[in-house]
């Protein structure tokens, strides 16, 4: 194939002058910076904070808030927060055990709590009967009871709730006020 003569034709600031791409990895060029102030020097990545300036090795507008949380974090006792939790001795667990009743289903946590809501006497009540006009209901726009033993488990639609356990209904139900089937 013969050689392209066509560069040859090409004006002088278009001819390619450079020598060929070198076989060895060479740095990158680098860009000198547009401001020449060197009063702030730069960090090596590779060094230690601490080396770079000697007071604090953080610059730029949050340098000093940084210095502060460092020294708090430094000055700050191991076990400030050990105070915060108990210590409790569960015995030892047969961790065999613990994954053969993960494993087949056997004992849950729901099972202790299912009990009691089995024991406990829900209904649908209309909230303007009972609920909002009851000494125990709380101020909006929280919704809920205080008697103790009773809970607004549910709030079905803006004019019914679901509750548990309440004597004022235990007691219209006992005198035939309130109809538990017409729920």
């Amino acid at each position: 194939m013969p050689e392209d003569d066509s560069s040859e034709n090409l004006p002088d600031e278009l001819h390619d002058s450079s020598d060929p791409l070198p076989d060895e990895p060479h740095d990158p060029p680098t860009i000198p910076p547009d401001d020449e102030d060197e009063s702030v020097p730069a960090l090596d990545p590779h060094t230690d904070a601490e080396e770079g300036n000697p007071q604090s090795g953080r610059q730029g507008p949050l340098g000093d808030l940084a210095d502060e949380l460092g020294r708090r974090r430094d000055e700050r006792p191991e076990d400030e927060y050990d105070d915060l939790f108990v210590s409790e001795d569960v015995g030892d667990l047969d961790s065999d055990l613990v994954w053969e009743d993960l494993q087949t289903g056997g004992v849950s946590v729901e099972e202790e709590f299912a009990a009691d809501e089995f024991d406990a006497e829900e209904h649908v009540v209309p909230s303007s009967g009972y609920c909002e006009t009851c000494e125990y209901f709380s101020a909006p726009p929280e919704v809920a009871c205080g008697h103790e033993g009773t809970e607004i488990a549910d709030m079905v639609d803006i004019e019914r709730f679901t509750v548990r356990n309440c004597p004022k209904v235990a007691e219209d139900i006992a005198i035939g006020e309130f109809d538990p089937a017409a729920e």
